[in-house]
């Protein structure tokens, strides 16, 4: 799938042509190295943090909200019910 990097870049001449055709499949080469690539290069920046789940942060919420009082709940915005 080609990649437009700018319009009109075909109206002037061929080497114009030629020149945004190489930079858009650059660009594409470049994305396609860092998508298959990501797990590698980035390892080190989230090896030791912590692994949250959609589950766990549902738990979180609801414990929160359970151990709230009338006051702290009618605070919220959007605090009431229906």
């Amino acid at each position: 799938m080609p990649l437009v990097v700018a319009r009109g870049a075909f109206k002037n001449s061929d080497e114009c042509r030629l020149r945004y055709i190489y930079r858009a499949e650059l660009l594409h080469a470049l994305f396609t190295f860092f998508l298959f690539f990501q797990d590698f290069l980035f390892a080190g920046v989230f090896q030791d943090a912590p692994i949250h789940t959609l589950a766990a942060g549902e738990r979180a919420v609801l414990a929160r909200l359970r151990t709230m009082t009338d006051a702290d709940f009618e605070a919220l915005p959007y605090g009431s019910e229906g």
